[in-house]
């Protein structure tokens, strides 16, 4: 498993979520329901599910 960084270029987020940011724009961390709450998530991956399949094609694979 990739290591994540730990310094972070940018960071997103509201009262409810906080999420940092790579600098080419990647997720790597996820802070909900509370931005002081526990990181939710260990890896994050983008797919596209077509309206006439049941299959979800991943950006990664």
């Amino acid at each position: 498993m990739r290591k994540k960084p730990y310094l972070i270029d940018g960071i997103i987020g509201n009262s409810k979520m906080l999420a940092s940011l790579t600098k080419d724009g990647q997720l790597q961390r996820l802070f909900w329901p509370h931005i002081d709450f526990s990181q939710h998530m260990n890896r994050f991956y983008t797919g596209i599910n077509l309206h006439d399949g049941n299959d979800t094609q991943f950006i990664h694979e």
